[in-house]
């Protein structure tokens, strides 16, 4: 039986395969830099060497967490390289049979989460830690890929006859007026899934 460290992000459960983390450390050994991304929690110093340190939460997709009063941080280690991941609240472990696992469908799955395991009914997502660090390590963008927000490409809007404003998170987006329906309708109650 494998063990999944269990965590809230963004008031939901996921897991994370406990032998992926290299070790778990106390959150009070977090410093925090002013002006860094939002997806960098601070740094910590780890046997003398400086270690870089995501925000969980916003590395899936959550909104960054402010303030970490209660939390951990997962190491990881990638050879010589030594990084980590900060998640808040209570960290606990649950032991999960090869039965437990489901793969996600097709349209919902991401490079980082694939797999769900079900305990007592409910749905935890696992997410590939080791996945995250190494697109973490690939990219020097803010939130690159892992942002909520919306991944556009420029389309040709000249042939379009007339164009509707959309605004979504504080941007403006146009989009051809015979893709959408006439009327607006407000969503009702929508559960987010990250990354999507």
């Amino acid at each position: 039986m494998r063990e999944l460290l269990l965590i809230s992000l963004g008031g939901r459960q996921y897991g994370i395969w406990k032998e992926a983390i290299l070790s778990v450390r106390d959150i009070h050994a977090l410093h925090r830099i002013p002006l860094s991304p939002l997806r960098i929690a601070g740094i910590m110093i780890d046997d003398g060497k400086t270690v870089i340190l995501g925000d969980l939460s916003a590395c899936i997709g959550y909104e960054a967490t402010a303030s970490i009063d209660q939390g951990c941080i997962l190491l990881m280690s990638d050879g010589a390289k030594v990084t980590g991941f900060v998640a808040s609240g209570e960290l606990r472990t649950q032991p999960v049979s090869s039965g437990m696992l489901f793969p996600l469908p097709d349209y919902l799955k991401t490079p980082v989460i694939d797999t769900c395991a079900v305990h007592e009914g409910i749905s935890i997502p696992i997410i590939n830690i080791s996945e995250l660090y190494s697109r973490g390590l690939k990219t020097g963008k803010e939130a690159s890929g892992y942002s909520r927000g919306i991944v556009t490409q420029p389309r040709d809007l000249s042939g379009a006859e007339r164009i509707r404003f959309v605004a979504v998170a504080g941007e403006r987006y146009a989009v051809p007026a015979a893709d959408t329906d006439e009327k607006a309708v407000r969503p009702g109650p929508v559960t987010p899934l990250p990354n999507m």
